[in-house]
């Protein structure tokens, strides 16, 4: 009988909200693949359960991009037929070299799809691809359209692009459902953000420049919107659509029908900045104590504070994706969100929770930060005493 949930992409946020929603929501077991590297990570994630939830958290050794996954073959195909859905939340990271990229995305899909059609009632195939599969695309972008002759700007945005074509061309014979989130932001609740992503080193760059006075200038007055959605709504969306049968064979672009301006995220990324530091003067203290309204602002090169952020150089080497990642299609369209996930909950507004992903970054910066040296007195013998 076919009942376990099994989640690829353990020990990544996303798959680890994935498998936390499973949990909570229902009593099916959960499998999750994880690398043999990374079994620690899952030891001290299961320590942190419910007693009766670590009884239906299971973790088996493998790899999301070899073949049969790198388990027996024996227990391959028994396996296959343990599961109702499978979510593949496994993908490469920004900044993966691009050959290394290619691999890890069309390999883990190819497995994942294998999986899927060795069982002898193929389970729900649940893959997570990404909005910015839109490419240079301009206006509002069709949650069913995907144009591989689009000019992506990343090999790990092509590959995702790719990959999704591949899961979409089994929907006749298995079930699936594309999701398709738009930047991902971090946990609304916990705060933990999604490292390595274009969104973490805009709050970074953001954040710095309310440091630096002399980097914030007028309000820039731009009409583009940014898309983004916290990784725990995504997840609930995941799960709630992996049950309604009217979904399978279809895309999902799981995205807020609310996205923000450039000057109200500054705005915004200010005021919380000032809370979670306790710096009114960070949004225009006066001498006097008293708070002031404070002002949209912008850096005065937000591409240069962007690139300057520590540890970006790795995107550097290809600055138009900047444009792209902060922009995109002016919309993309919700018509499958809004006709299939009816009983969810909506997406959590930025302004609700992005102090908190302020703070968690804050003291994630503040323990990689070296210690302060301290200075030892210096005995110097008294050749007169």
């Amino acid at each position: 009988m076919q009942h376990a949930r099994f989640v690829t992409g353990f020990p990544s946020l996303l798959a680890r909200t994935v498998v936390s929603t499973l949990l909570e929501a229902g009593e099916d077991p959960v499998v999750v693949l994880v690398r043999r590297a990374d079994l620690p990570i899952a030891e001290a994630f299961a320590s942190r359960l419910s007693a009766e939830e670590r009884g239906r958290f299971e973790v088996i050794e493998g790899d999301p991009t070899a073949i049969d996954l790198g388990l027996s073959g024996p227990s391959y195909v028994p396996f296959s037929n343990r599961l109702s859905t499978i979510y593949h939340a496994h993908e490469a990271l920004f900044g993966t070299p691009p050959r290394d990229a290619i691999r890890e995305q069309l390999s883990g899909a190819r497995e994942a799809i294998a999986l899927a059609k060795a069982a002898t009632k193929p389970p729900v195939l649940v893959f997570f691809s990404t909005a910015l599969v839109a490419g240079d695309r301009k206006g509002t972008m069709p949650e069913e359209e995907l144009d591989a002759r689009r000019d992506f700007g990343t090999p790990v945005i092509e590959a995702r692009a790719r990959a999704e074509k591949m899961v979409r061309a089994i929907s006749s014979t298995v079930p699936t459902v594309v999701l398709r989130p738009t930047l991902l932001t971090g946990h609304s609740v916990t705060g933990e953000l999604v490292p390595l992503t274009p969104f973490a080193e805009l709050l970074a760059a953001l954040v710095e420049a309310r440091r630096r006075p002399d980097a914030l200038g007028a309000r820039s007055g731009s009409e583009r919107r940014l898309h983004v959605v916290p990784v725990d709504w995504v997840a609930k969306v995941a799960v709630a659509l992996s049950v309604v049968p009217q979904a399978y064979g279809r895309t999902v672009h799981v995205a807020d029908d609310r996205p923000l301006s450039y000057d109200h995220l500054v705005d915004l990324v200010a005021r919380a900045t000032a809370r979670a530091t306790g710096a009114n003067a960070a949004i225009g203290g006066r001498p006097d104590g008293r708070a002031v309204k404070s002002r949209m602002l912008l850096p005065r090169n937000l591409k240069e504070a962007f690139f300057t952020t520590p540890g970006f150089e790795r995107f550097a080497e290809n600055p138009k994706l900047f444009g792209w990642w902060l922009s995109g299609p002016t919309n993309f369209s919700r018509a499958n969100l809004v006709r299939f996930y009816t009983d969810g909950s909506a997406c959590p507004a930025f302004e609700s929770y992005v102090e908190r992903l302020i703070l968690v970054s804050e003291e994630a910066r503040r323990s990689m930060m070296p210690p302060p040296r301290r200075e030892e007195p210096i005995e110097i013998e008294d050749p007169l005493a």
